[in-house]
């Protein structure tokens, strides 16, 4: 299960994104921070996690003045990009640029992902080409 993505420019560039590592890029993300002692974004992406009841490390509330101070020390982290892909839905349109702040946290985060994350090629070719992607 997971959302069609084709370049808007380019046949046979087609890609799925696949719902099971948005789970996987976030939990990369909040080993990061949490490595990295950020206590204001942690407290941020465990607020993230409060639906999960199993989740040890979630946060039940968080204010708004904090959301948005952590939401803020992300990006000048650039440590924001992933947001666009973890809630991508279907008709979205993937532009270059949160194709390049995927790949600024990306590079930052990708020694947390125990795995290969498989749609990074046609994350690149968005954010290389300069092409739009097109969800469906």
């Amino acid at each position: 299960m997971g959302i069609d993505i084709n370049c808007s420019c380019c046949a046979g560039i087609e890609d799925k994104q696949i719902f099971y590592f948005r789970r996987k890029l976030l939990d990369a993300l909040r080993e990061y921070v949490k490595n990295e002692n950020y206590e204001k974004e942690l407290k941020y992406l465990n607020w993230l996690y409060r639906d999960d009841e199993e989740d040890k490390d979630r946060v039940q509330s968080i204010t708004d003045e904090e959301r948005i101070e952590a939401k803020e020390l992300l990006k000048e982290k650039d440590l924001d990009g992933l947001f666009f892909w973890i809630c991508l839905e279907e008709e979205d349109v993937i532009t270059p640029y949160q194709a390049g702040r995927f790949l600024k946290t990306y590079d930052k985060i990708k020694d947390y992902i125990h795995e290969r994350f498989l749609n990074l090629s046609i994350i690149r070719h968005c954010y290389g080409k300069g092409h739009n992607l097109i969800c469906w």
